[in-house]
Parts: C-alpha cells; structure tokens; sequence
C-alpha cells in the first residue's frame, strides 16, 4: 500500500511513517510546500491522511474539494486527521456524504490503524455519493 500525508509538522510525518512502514505500507510526506494536490495525483496514492490546517501552501479544505472533483483522485479514500476540531465537527455531514474518515488530534495510533484498515477495504473507497 502507498499511503500519502500530509501534515506541516515534520515530526507527525516521521512518526505516522514509521506507523506504517511497520504494517508494510510505504508513506509518502508532503509538508504542504509546493503544489500539494499535483503531487497528489502523482503519487498515486491508495490512501490519504490530510491536515486541514497547513501552515504553508494551500488549506486542506481546498485539497480535499480538488481530491473529490478530480477524476485521477476521487476515489481515493482520505482520513482527515486534525486538531481543527469545531470546523470538522461543522462539516461533518458533508465529509459524510463523501465517505470522508475524521480523525481528530491528538488520537491513539490504533484508532489510526484501525481506520486506515477500513478505509483500504471500503468496497469503491469514498465515492458513496457519486452513485446517488
């Protein structure tokens, strides 16, 4: 598996990494400089953890509306992992209807597994509200 974070704390990507190298997995890092979303789509990833506060480059609201319109990308299922609590719990209807997975910081690194796990197996990953 190819899993792609993205977190402008250098610490959070070197810690989820080793997480998943531990299952096997290979974890790309993306500190939020450059153009987060080509490189997105690059990478290929099967699974994205997306910060939606980052410091530098673009939010991560706006990645995650770039993610979900794009063809090469819509499938893609994303965990949203973030300390902006209020603004997930604002949005959680409609991170539900794209079968978007929340993750709020700080958390137990098996609850990040445990989602990671299930977001892989989801049977056509998030676009739920595609086929409505």
């Amino acid at each position: 598996m190819r899993i792609a974070v993205v977190d402008d704390d250098a610490t959070f990507l070197e810690l989820v990494a080793w997480v998943f190298a531990e299952r096997g997995w290979d974890t790309l890092g993306f500190d939020g400089r450059g153009d987060i979303f080509a490189n997105l789509v690059a990478a290929k990833p099967d699974l994205i953890v997306l910060d939606l506060r980052i410091k530098r480059g673009a939010c991560g609201w706006d990645i995650l509306t770039l993610l979900d319109g794009d063809p090469r990308t819509f499938h893609v299922p994303v965990i949203v992992c973030s300390a902006a609590t209020d603004e997930i719990r604002d949005r959680r209807d409609w991170l539900a209807q794209r079968g978007v997975h929340t993750l709020e910081k700080p958390f137990d690194i098996d609850v990040l597994l445990q989602l990671a796990d299930g977001a892989l197996s989801e049977p056509g990953h998030r676009r739920r509200h595609q086929s409505a």
